[in-house]
Parts: C-alpha cells; sequence; structure tokens
C-alpha cells in the first residue's frame, strides 16, 4: 500500500493535487492489486494443467499394456510407435537447438 501512495504523491504536481484527489491513491493501489490477483489465477492455471498433463502421461503405460495383452496392438505395431515417439523427440530437440543457435 505505501508504495502505491508514494508512486501517486511522485506524480503529482502538487501535495494540493494529492489532497484534492485522494482516490487517485486507492485506484493506483487497486488496480496494481488486480495485476496480481490475476497472475496468480494465471499461475494456478498452469499448474493446475501441468498437473493434468502428468495424470494422464500416467496413464499411457497402463493403457499400452492393456492393448498388447488383449492383442489390439502388436508387438511390432508397438515397436513403430516408439520409433515415431523417439524420431519426434530428436526433431523437436533439433528444432530448438537450431531455434537457440539462430537466435544468438
Amino acid at each position: 500500500m505505501g508504495e502505491g501512495i508514494v508512486t501517486s504523491i511522485g506524480s503529482s504536481t502538487s501535495h494540493k493535487e494529492v489532497l484534492a484527489n485522494p482516490d487517485r491513491i486507492s485506484q493506483a493501489e487497486e488496480k496494481r492489486a488486480m495485476a496480481v490477483a490475476l497472475e496468480q489465477t494465471m499461475k494456478a492455471k498452469s499448474e493446475e494443467a501441468r498437473s493434468q498433463v502428468i495424470l494422464a502421461e500416467a496413464e499411457v503405460p497402463k493403457a499400452l499394456a492393456l492393448a498388447l495383452k488383449n492383442g489390439n496392438l502388436g508387438l511390432m505395431d508397438y515397436y513403430r510407435m516408439q520409433n515415431l515417439k523417439a524420431d519426434t523427440q530428436m526433431r523437436a530437440s533439433v528444432a530448438i537447438e537450431h531455434h537457440h543457435t539462430s537466435e544468438t
């Protein structure tokens, strides 16, 4: 709160202006508080989304094992899928490295 008051006073042309418009201090502080609250909300939503991804990723090996066990997925299909996954990861890392080296 103190920062909002100092900022408002510092930007006023005179102390008389501050006394004439005391609501300027509370408006500045209110906007700052709203920005902080919005930032905290966005961080919480991001963390929640990240945890949902982790939970979903944990289900993948179980589903694969069940598909292999039930015969819905053949061993060669599984190996092809693993190769595709590895290839995709390699391409992504090469793209990221290329992006970083082209920035400098």
